[in-house]
């Protein structure tokens, strides 16, 4: 009996451990996978993350995207590594015409004496944002295998809290979930933090409905790509509208889309008499008098910002589309915030506070 007693305690205890090292494990992968929270598709194209298109997405870190909070630091010296998983084809044919470079400095390509030039852009290449769309910090990028190498010209930071892949060399593989590693280590390699996160990598082209600050320049003159994503006001309209590159299921330009009231907080997206998403607004307890309207719907010749495609071709066209977010004349102080989704597409979410 008592050796019995004996073997069932030690069972016990080798079970207990076995659930202790499970644990550990778990927190260890949980906590290696904390330092990127998601990776999406990049919002200058429509097939970033399709099965055998080139590679153009955007791994966001796990930090707060609202301007006021920091994000991740680097000092020169430093690396980020980012490791693609062998499924992603370098393919060496579209490498000779867009080199893996870094944006403003030398590089000689196939297709045009100096690829990696603003506005232009024909190389494949990387770039860190802080927070919003296009509001870049240039590194200078290499490539180790199926590695790309970030290190800082200057100290930066802490604002960093996206990188974006415009890799026009790198093909996507077929349909899957695919495990992308960030590595950041310092002068002497030891490793600062590093996660994962996973890129789903899908069939066919979906619509899509994307933030960009590009506009904002051009509107009551402000600063080259200002933050449309966190505006603050006092009443009325923000100061920069939402500017938004749509296309659909086909890649081509989204447009005719009209802003159909249904409630103050509830819009529906309506194209050609068919509802293709809706449009809500999240406002603070006893809110009235907010509402959006569309102040513009036009056809882009090219895409901002994407530069030149295979063979020397020009950006694709793409939709512009304008929504205003006016607060009313006495709004209640808080936050809204309005979610703009297209039926078997993304969804997108802008933040305006209003304070006293």
């Amino acid at each position: 009996m008592r050796n019995n007693r004996r073997k069932h305690r030690a069972a016990l205890n080798r079970g207990l451990l076995a659930l202790i090292v499970a644990a550990l494990a778990a927190s260890g992968t949980a906590q290696a996978q904390s330092a990127v929270a998601s990776i999406t598709k990049a919002p200058i194209v429509a097939d970033g993350t399709v099965r055998e298109r080139a590679s153009d997405f955007v791994i966001n870190l796990n930090v707060s995207a609202d301007p006021s909070e920091p994000g991740v630091s680097l000092v020169v010296g430093d690396e980020l590594r980012i490791t693609l998983p062998d499924d992603f084809v370098f393919d060496e044919d579209a490498l000779e015409e867009f080199p893996v470079c870094s944006i403003g400095k030398p590089c000689p390509s196939t297709l045009i004496a100096d690829a990696c030039v603003p506005g232009t852009l024909a190389c494949s290449t990387v770039v860190l944002l802080q927070g919003y769309p296009q509001s870049t910090i240039v590194p200078d990028v290499s490539r180790d295998g199926n590695t790309l190498v970030l290190t800082p010209r200057a100290a930066i930071g802490p604002v960093v809290k996206n990188i974006h892949l415009i890799t026009k060399a790198i093909v996507n593989p077929g349909p899957g979930k695919y495990s992308v590693l960030v590595r950041h280590a310092d002068s002497g390699g030891n490793v600062l933090w590093q996660g994962s996160g996973k890129v789903s990598i899908i069939p066919r082209i979906r619509p899509s409905l994307n933030i960009t600050s590009v506009f904002a320049s051009l509107v009551g003159g402000g600063p080259p790509f200002a933050n449309t994503i966190h505006q603050t006001v006092v009443s009325g309209p923000t100061e920069f509208p939402w500017n938004f590159l749509v296309w659909d299921d086909n890649g081509e330009p989204y447009g005719d889309i009209e802003l159909l009231l249904v409630t103050e907080a509830h819009y529906l997206l309506r194209r050609k008499g068919r509802t293709i998403g809706h449009a809500g607004i999240d406002a603070p307890a006893g809110a009235t008098g907010f509402s959006i309207h569309n102040t513009l719907d036009v056809t882009l010749p090219g895409t901002p910002v994407i530069g030149l495609g295979p063979g020397g071709t020009p950006p694709p066209p793409v939709q512009r589309y304008e929504v205003q977010f006016d607060a009313g004349l006495a709004p209640v102080p808080g936050r809204y915030t309005t979610t703009l989704r297209l039926n078997d597409g993304n969804q997108v979410a802008m933040v305006v506070d209003v304070v006293e």
